[in-house]
C-alpha cells in the first residue's frame, strides 16, 4: 500500500478451521443511537423537573418556580431548595456515575452486563468505608467517598494483577473470574466486620441502601466534580474503548 492509498474497510472475512467469520465494521444503527439518546435526555428533563414538584408536601406549581427562581427563606422555599433540588441533582450524578462505570466494565470485559460488582470494584470500595467506619471513626460524607475510591483503587489494582498473570492473562474471562473471587472474599470480610461492630452496621445500612432521603448540598459538593472528571476521561478515552470492544478477528486483521 503507497503513501496515497487509503484503507476504508466496511467489511473483514476470517477463515479459521474451516469456519468464516464476517464481521462488518461501522456502526449501521448510528440513527438510532442518536435518537435514543435525545429522548433519554428529553425523559430526563421532564423526571428532573417532576421531582421538584412530588414530594411528601403539598407544594404548588408557583411556590416550586418561586423557590428555584428566588431566594427567600419561607419553610416551602427551603424544603424545595435544600432538600429537593440537591436530591435531584444528585440522583443525575450517580445515574452518571454508574452508567460511566458500566461503559468502561463492559469494553474492559467485552460483556455487556458487565458493571463493577462483577470486577470486584464495588466490594472493594464497600469494604474499606466498613473498615473506615469501624476502625478511623470515617462516618462524615466526605470520609466516606475517600475511603471508598480507595477501596475501588485497591481492589481494581488487585483484579489487574490476578487477571493479567498466569493461563489466560489478559483475557476477559480471566478479569472476570478474578473480580468475582476478590468481591466474594471482600463482601464476607466486610458482613463480619459489620457484624462485629453493631454501631457500625447501624451507621451502614441507610448507605448500604443508596437512598438519597435527607441529601443536601453537601453531598453534592463532595461528589460532582470526582464524576465530571470521570466523565471527561471516559470520553478522552473512548476510542481506545472502542477498540477493546471490537472482536478479536477484527483487531486481528487491523
Amino acid at each position: 500500500m503507497t503513501g496515497g492509498d487509503q484503507l476504508k474497510v466496511d467489511r473483514i472475512s476470517s477463515t479459521e478451521e474451516g469456519e468464516t467469520t464476517e464481521v462488518v465494521l461501522g456502526d449501521p444503527s448510528a440513527g438510532r443511537n442518536v435518537l435514543a439518546i435525545a429522548i433519554g435526555l428529553v425523559v430526563l428533563i421532564g423526571a428532573f423537573t417532576l421531582s421538584l414538584f412530588v414530594g411528601s408536601g403539598s407544594i404548588s406549581a408557583r411556590e416550586v418556580i418561586d423557590a428555584v427562581t428566588g431566594d427567600g427563606q419561607t419553610t416551602t422555599e427551603l424544603l424545595v431548595r435544600d432538600f429537593r433540588l440537591p436530591r435531584t441533582v444528585l440522583a443525575v450524578l450517580v445515574g452518571l456515575a454508574l452508567a460511566l462505570s458500566g461503559v468502561v466494565m463492559q469494553a474492559l470485559t467485552r460483556n455487556p452486563l458487565a458493571d463493577p460488582g462483577l470486577l470486584g470494584v464495588s466490594a472493594g470500595s464497600f469494604f474499606f468505608i466498613v473498615v473506615g467506619s469501624a476502625f478511623f471513626s470515617a462516618t462524615s460524607v466526605t470520609g466516606q467517598v475517600a475511603w471508598g475510591i480507595a477501596g475501588a483503587g485497591v481492589a481494581a489494582f488487585v483484579v489487574y494483577v490476578l487477571g493479567t498473570t498466569g493461563p489466560g492473562a489478559g483475557t476477559p474471562a480471566k478479569l472476570v473470574l478474578s473480580g468475582v473471587a476478590i468481591g466474594a472474599v471482600l463482601s464476607g470480610v466486610s458482613q463480619a466486620i459489620s457484624l462485629a461492630h453493631p454501631t457500625t452496621f447501624d451507621k451502614l445500612r441507610f448507605w448500604a441502601a443508596g437512598s438519597l432521603q435527607g441529601r443536601s448540598w453537601e453531598s453534592v459538593s463532595v461528589v460532582w466534580l470526582l464524576i465530571l472528571l470521570a466523565a471527561v476521561g471516559v470520553v478522552l478515552l473512548s476510542s481506545s474503548l472502542n477498540t477493546l470492544s471490537i472482536a478479536e478477528v477484527v483487531v486481528a486483521h487491523l
